[in-house]
This record gives structure tokens, C-alpha cells and sequence, in this order.
């Protein structure tokens, strides 16, 4: 499997939802309430409320989000596979 799949499978479980990838986290962003808005705005708004920060840019905050919660030692989000996730 694929670090994009990977990562579906864990979105797919905490949302009980079985979507395209995107659609997968934009379930996942319902569920934890962050309003509407743009992909990346809403992943950036997710990203800074998983990790109570306020990045600014989607780039670093992609990376620290890998960092954070990778269950297989990411340091970048192309990495990430396995995470674990917070909420809805």
C-alpha cells in the first residue's frame, strides 16, 4: 500500500466514511469543525487545531503534522503513512 493509502485507511476508520482521498479529509475536517474554505485552508486550520500551533504557511505545517503524529518515523508528509489522528 501507498503512504497516501495508508493515510485513507486511517482517515476512513476515524471517519467511518469511505470517500475519494480528498473527500476522506474533507469528512475528517467536518467532523473535527473546521468551517469551510479552501483544501488547503481547511488542512491548515486542521493541522494548527490537531497540533495547537498557528502555522501560517501549508507547506511546514504538512511536515510538522508528519513529524507529530507518524506512527513509522516520517519527518515529511509525502513520508507519513500510519499516523495516528485526533477527534471526529
Amino acid at each position: 500500500m501507498s503512504n497516501d493509502g495508508d493515510r485513507q485507511v486511517v482517515l476512513r476508520t476515524s471517519t467511518g466514511k469511505a470517500l475519494d482521498y480528498n473527500g476522506d479529509w474533507l469528512a475528517k475536517f467536518d467532523a473535527n469543525g473546521i468551517g469551510a474554505g479552501d483544501f488547503n485552508g481547511r488542512m491548515l486550520a486542521f493541522i494548527n487545531a490537531q497540533l495547537v500551533t498557528n502555522f501560517t504557511e501549508i507547506n511546514g505545517a504538512l511536515n510538522a503534522y508528519a513529524v507529530a503524529r507518524s506512527t513509522t518515523g516520517a519527518k515529511t508528509f509525502n513520508e507519513l503513512g500510519p499516523f495516528t489522528i485526533v477527534g471526529g
